[in-house]
């Protein structure tokens, strides 16, 4: 009789289940990871009992939750813990973005990409193996055709799991994979050299000849020079390894000639590039390469179709010396005093909301002092929910289109505005007050 277990996982936000499941999807023939435009469904193996997993969001709040479920045939102590790990890996749900998303802030190309898509997470194969295999069988060939060979890989010797929506199978590991005929293989659509390569590393991991937990201590370079002594292995490959396996998320592959397509036409460049011109012209954001290569994988479903996106204002936090721009939208002063050294009209206000900023006595007594940052947070939100009508015209103003809240403070990580921005992000996610 199957078993079912549920309980709550709780991502560091922002998180949005469903980009950061098409970021592991690719397209919408995986079958390996399923999704209906609620749930994200997969099958895994621990100690060889298959198991299902699914995953919902409730919200996207400033607080977001994740239920999931676990159903399998075999119940054993270690079983939730596996779960736990493998959905840590796939969805990403621990990885903190918060440093990239205050750099796109101050960057014009960044921006845009960074809000349309925020709440997306780096995800990871859950396993070396899984990583390997699924870079192997997209060389040289398009994408949808790849992950096809995948299906058909994972249907013929996948171990399954029957469940209320019928028979589904988990990624082949190296056992099931080293026990394929070549013939198999090649009738799946395999050629013979990638039959060969496929076969070669599942033996090479069952022998031992390869060691996941040396490569993954290693630097990139090394790592890279360390991977391409396997069969099969190239210097894509080897960087998607890192990036899609070991989630080092400033490798931005740069042979992907997909992903070099989507830069070219991301940064409007008239003239195709090659590897160097790749990380020549991503030089200015290299610690965030791989993050880039995922957000235009993102666009790229977008722009077909496949990604339903929702239009998304964008809450804004500058200083009041910083340059004006188009893309502001109306600007309201959040502060209880005026900016020394400023002129009404230098500032292009829409408005001055002086009851929404923090009362005098919290605003002396935290002073833009760190140190009293996670309490400040605290004592003001708490006076906003106390006060709404200071805000709302801005959650009002917000759900037109992009605002920006106008601070002076020199400290531009911890002060009112910031908070006031997070509080409103909240509500537009469609949690908290009205």
């Amino acid at each position: 009789m199957p078993t079912h277990a549920s309980f709550i996982l709780e991502p560091i936000p922002p998180f949005r289940l469903d980009l950061t499941v098409w970021t592991l999807r690719r397209r919408p023939d995986n079958m390996i990871d399923r999704w209906d435009g609620q749930t994200y469904r997969r099958v895994l193996v621990e100690e060889d009992n298959p198991f299902e997993i699914a995953v919902t969001q409730s919200d996207q709040s400033a607080m977001p939750r994740l239920q999931v479920s676990v159903i399998g045939e075999v119940a054993n102590s270690h079983l939730k813990a596996y779960a736990i790990a493998a959905i840590e890996r796939l969805l990403g749900i621990h990885v903190d973005l918060m440093e990239f998303y205050r750099f796109c802030e101050n960057d014009e190309v960044l921006r845009s990409p960074a809000n349309q898509f925020r709440g997306s997470k780096p995800p990871r194969f859950p396993t070396y193996f899984e990583t390997l295999v699924n870079a192997i069988a997209c060389q040289q060939l398009t994408l949808t055709v790849g992950i096809r060979l995948l299906n058909r890989l994972t249907e013929a010797c996948g171990p399954a799991i029957e469940t209320a929506e019928g028979v589904f199978h988990a990624f082949p590991g190296p056992q099931q994979l080293a026990n394929m005929d070549i013939e198999q293989l090649r009738e799946m659509g395999f050629s013979y050299r990638k039959a060969n390569y496929l076969t070669g590393l599942a033996r090479a991991v069952i022998e031992k000849q390869i060691d996941f937990d040396e490569i993954e201590r290693l630097d990139d370079m090394q790592a890279v020079k360390r991977l391409c002594t396997l069969k099969g292995v190239g210097r894509w490959t080897a960087e998607y390894f890192l990036l899609r396996g070991l989630g080092r998320t400033h490798i931005f592959p740069g042979d992907d000639v997909g992903a070099r397509n989507h830069l070219q036409r991301w940064l409007r460049l008239s003239k195709p590039m090659n590897y160097d011109k790749v990380h020549k012209v991503l030089r200015r954001w290299d610690t965030f390469g791989g993050l880039i290569y995922l957000h235009l994988l993102l666009k790229s479903l977008a722009e077909k179709g496949i990604i339903k996106m929702r239009k998304v204002a964008i809450v804004r936090a500058k200083r009041v010396y910083e340059a004006i721009q188009r893309s502001d939208g109306p600007r309201f002063l959040v502060e209880r005093l005026w900016p020394r050294g400023m002129k009404k009209e230098q500032l292009k206000l829409d408005a001055w909301l002086k009851d929404v900023a923090p009362s005098d006595g919290l605003r002396r007594w935290f002073a833009h002092d760190p140190a009293k940052w996670d309490e400040f947070q605290q004592r003001y939100r708490a006076e906003l929910q106390a006060n709404p009508g200071a805000w709302k015209p801005l959650l009002e103003a917000a759900r037109q289109g992009n605002v920006t809240l106008l601070y002076s403070a020199r400290n531009t990580e911890h002060n009112n505005a910031i908070v006031l921005k997070a509080y409103l992000e909240q509500r537009l996610a469609g949690s908290g007050e009205k």
